[in-house]
């Protein structure tokens, strides 16, 4: 049988997930997982083929009796928060380059993401599937300097933001930790 196994970190409880099959369409599907609370459903879906799981909705899962979505406010807070982050981009040469001309698309895209991740609506994974950041980022040259940059805008949006600080320091963890994966060229040498 396939299953998804989903270690412990730090705060959080570790989940075996077994997989059920809906009977009318042949799918297999992951069910819901909730946090130790179990109030903060956070779902997980995929799809089990060959004896592996494709999974293709992605959030945080929470241990506290409500997400960080409920308490920043909701949608507004991340398209708040995306606006404030993307004031930032548009003044800045080393990433405006790696934008496409209209923001609007990638402002919308980045808010709807947020919005899933921390618990609110699933119209990101809906609209576009799995996020597949390092897919989806591939194609531009992501070093430490484009990182430290990006990391700088997303920083100061989250400290205007007016977010508890347990909920700011989530929020700068979980951009801290993206932004290195998403890193795809070599440390400058220094010379």
């Amino acid at each position: 049988p396939v299953q998804l196994i989903v270690p412990a970190a730090p705060g959080y409880q570790p989940a075996i997930i077994q997989p059920a099959t809906d009977s009318s369409t042949g799918t297999t599907a992951l069910p819901i997982i909730q946090g130790r609370s179990g109030t903060a459903g956070q779902q997980i879906r995929g799809a089990a083929r060959n004896a592996s799981v494709a999974v293709y909705r992605f959030n945080h899962v929470e241990t506290q009796g409500n997400t960080l979505y409920e308490r920043v406010g909701g949608a507004s807070f991340f398209f708040t928060l995306v606006d404030c982050f993307y004031a930032g981009v548009e003044q800045d040469p080393l990433l405006r380059r790696l934008y496409p001309e209209d923001l609007g698309p990638p402002r919308r895209h980045l808010a709807l993401f947020l919005i899933q991740y921390w618990g609110g609506s699933d119209t990101y994974s809906q609209e576009r599937g799995h996020p597949r950041l390092r897919m989806r980022h591939f194609r531009f040259r992501i070093g430490q300097s484009e990182r430290e940059a990006w990391l700088r805008h997303m920083r100061a949006a989250v400290e205007s933001s007016g977010a508890s600080v347990a909920d700011a320091t989530a929020l700068i963890d979980y951009f801290e930790s993206a932004a290195t994966s998403l890193l795809d060229q070599p440390p400058r040498a220094i010379t």
